[in-house]
């Protein structure tokens, strides 16, 4: 939770980051206060300080702190475990639109996106992969790519 008031433009993104340790707390250490206090939780600020190494670090204190590393955990962190969690949570997704061409419930697919976006990171941490610079490469090889309406494999890969 948020302890003080967060300049939305430091100076750097380093500023930010160090300015964003210092003023965050994660719900479990709100815990102790009696109440979680999520409404002091401004979750588009934190988001906007917060890059993608920065949420992995915060995914991973989760998942520390659920037991879920420990080798007699009920909820093993193997990258086959969560690949498949990530399909079900995609598949999560796509449940919003069921029937449907859009979705009237944003707060839940926001939801649904978080747990990919979770998962996603995990995956990426776990198989030591820099996911922000396959990120990079993967937008610089879709840029030199050439997209066929009339034949749609060569847009695959």
């Amino acid at each position: 939770m948020l302890k003080g008031v967060i300049d939305p433009a430091p100076s750097s993104m380093e500023s930010r980051s160090t300015q964003l340790r210092q003023t965050y707390r994660s719900p479990l250490e709100e815990k102790n206060n009696s109440v979680l206090a999520l409404h002091y939780f401004d979750l588009k600020t934190i988001i906007m300080l917060m890059d993608i190494r920065e949420l992995t670090a915060e995914m991973n204190r989760f998942v520390e702190s659920q037991g879920w590393y420990q080798a007699n955990s009920p909820r093993p962190q193997t990258l086959r475990n969560l690949a498949i969690s990530l399909c079900l949570e995609g598949a999560e997704i796509l449940e919003h639109f069921q029937w449907n061409n859009s979705t009237e419930n944003l707060e839940g697919l926001a939801e649904e996106l978080a747990d990919v976006a979770l998962y996603l990171l995990q995956i990426a941490s776990i198989a030591e992969i820099d996911l922000e610079a396959a990120i990079f490469q993967k937008l610089n090889r879709n840029y030199q790519r050439t997209w066929n309406e009339n034949n749609l494999d060569q847009g695959t890969g």
